[in-house]
């Protein structure tokens, strides 16, 4: 599994020369965490794809105030998970995979350029909010 996450963040940090996809740079208002061999994107379109360690992929929209949050399973419209975010940037929930900590990454633009393509994907889907549909 750590291969697997680890070929998804090398994908992300790929330069853009010969990026099938690349330019427009969209995805500049997602937030993407790391847990061990889990990877969370908040996408800034209020949508979110979790790919946790046991190969497990969660789907759908969340909403946040006042650094806390819950997100809605889209397949399923039931809760996925509840979480935090301290000041220090990191993301903690104790409903989402371990618990604990999850660290905020700092990525340049083309890496989320990369990540935003998960986002964007989740407009695709049956059960993306209708009125959200591009």
């Amino acid at each position: 599994m750590r291969f697997f996450l680890a070929s998804i963040l090398l994908a992300l940090a790929t330069q853009a020369s010969g990026c099938i996809g690349c330019g427009g740079y969209t995805g500049g208002g997602d937030r993407v965490y790391l847990q061990g061999d889990s990877m969370l994107i908040l996408c800034a379109n209020d949508g979110f794809v979790a790919t946790l360690a046991d190969g497990t992929t969660l789907e759908g929209t969340y909403a946040e105030a006042n650094d806390a949050g819950t997100a809605t399973e889209g397949a399923t419209g039931e809760l996925a998970f509840g979480y935090t975010i301290a000041a220090d940037g990191t993301l903690t929930s104790p409903d989402l995979a371990a618990g604990g900590a999850w660290a905020e990454q700092s990525l340049d633009k083309t890496a989320l350029d990369h990540a935003d393509i998960r986002c964007t994907d989740l407009t695709q889907r049956a059960w993306w909010p209708a009125a959200s549909q591009p």
